[in-house]
């Protein structure tokens, strides 16, 4: 992942949560998309914003493979 695009990932993260679950994710630790403190609602919102920023629409049948955020990165790395 780009570094411009590393540093907008991050922006919506910090907007949505408070701890920085991306930094934790680059020092290869596993964290759940449902361990974020987000209720489902939230993290839908949260998806719609990532998708709003990098210009994409990710299919729903991705969607509903995302369990992690490194999932979510490899998708916006394809």
């Amino acid at each position: 992942m780009s570094t411009k695009a590393r540093k907008k990932l991050k922006k919506i993260f910090r907007d949505y949560i408070d701890v920085n679950f991306f930094d934790m994710v680059e020092n290869n630790k596993v964290i759940f998309l449902s361990d974020m403190g987000l209720n489902s609602y939230e993290i839908i919102e949260l998806i719609c914003e990532i998708e709003k920023e990098f210009k994409i629409e990710i299919p729903d049948h991705i969607l509903g493979r995302l369990k992690t955020v490194q999932d979510l990165i490899e998708v916006l790395e394809t």
